[in-house]
């Protein structure tokens, strides 16, 4: 919250904090021991990885946006 009380989304944070996470995520899939030698050729070409939001709702709250509101759609599309 700013002085005027108006909820800004740090976008930038978001940004690094993704880039961070996907940054770890590739290396686990690099230091992974794998059982099966098909599955470390698929996750060597395909790398999988899972990157969840937790807490989403409560900042839409904040930020006073309903769910239906096409540009929270637009903000949150990957």
């Amino acid at each position: 919250m700013g002085d005027d009380n108006e909820v800004k989304f740090d976008y930038a944070k978001l940004n690094e904090v993704v880039q961070s996470v996907t940054i770890n995520m590739n290396k686990v899939t690099d230091n992974h021991l794998y059982i099966l030698e098909q599955a470390r050729a698929s996750d060597m070409k395909n790398r999988p990885i899972g990157i969840g939001v937790q807490g989403l709702s409560e900042v839409f709250a904040m930020m006073k946006v309903s769910f239906d509101n096409w540009q929270l759609k637009q903000s949150t599309m990957v």
